[in-house]
This record gives structure tokens, C-alpha cells and sequence, in this order.
């Protein structure tokens, strides 16, 4: 049996990519949460979003579960996210 090696990356050349200004505070920064519906995955959030609010002053929304791990976030949430929080936070549980 021959196997085959595939890179899962992409090509690199000619993506330019700009990452996001970071947050110099969290204090009154709206912070979304996505979980990926792995188990626990929202119960780590709550957790955190919980701590960032008490002792950070953040401003989290509610979770947003998707509805399956291997799939993507649906596009009407990513519209959300982009209108309502200045930053998001995933996680994996288990």
C-alpha cells in the first residue's frame, strides 16, 4: 500500500492577511463566546466569561454553541459577532 503525505496548509504566497489592533483593556470591552460543541467547551467559556466580567469589568454576551464541531460558525453569527463584540473566545472541552 502506497500512502500519500497532504499538507493541510495553505499555499502562502500572496496571502496577505491583517491581524485585528489587540485591546489595550478588556474593562468595557464587549467579548463574544463560541463554542464549538465539543463537550464542556461552553461550561469553560461561561467559566471565563464569568471571571472576565467579576474581576476584569468586561462586558460578555451569552454563548453561542454551532452545531457541530466539524462544521463552520453559520454566517449570520459571524455577522453578530462583528456588529456587537470587539473580541471572541473559543474553546475546547472535554
Amino acid at each position: 500500500m502506497k500512502l500519500r503525505l497532504v499538507s493541510p496548509r495553505l499555499p502562502l504566497a500572496g496571502v496577505m492577511t491583517q491581524l485585528a489592533p489587540r485591546l489595550t483593556t478588556v474593562r468595557g470591552a464587549h467579548i463574544g463566546l463560541l463554542a464549538n460543541s465539543k463537550r464542556n467547551g461552553d461550561r469553560l467559556l461561561e467559566a471565563v466569561g464569568t471571571r472576565l466580567t467579576e474581576e476584569h469589568g468586561a462586558i460578555v454576551h451569552p454563548v453561542v454553541t454551532k452545531p457541530h464541531a466539524s462544521l463552520p460558525v453559520h454566517s449570520h453569527v459571524l455577522d453578530t459577532f462583528q456588529a456587537e463584540v470587539a473580541v471572541v473566545l473559543t474553546a475546547i472541552g472535554d
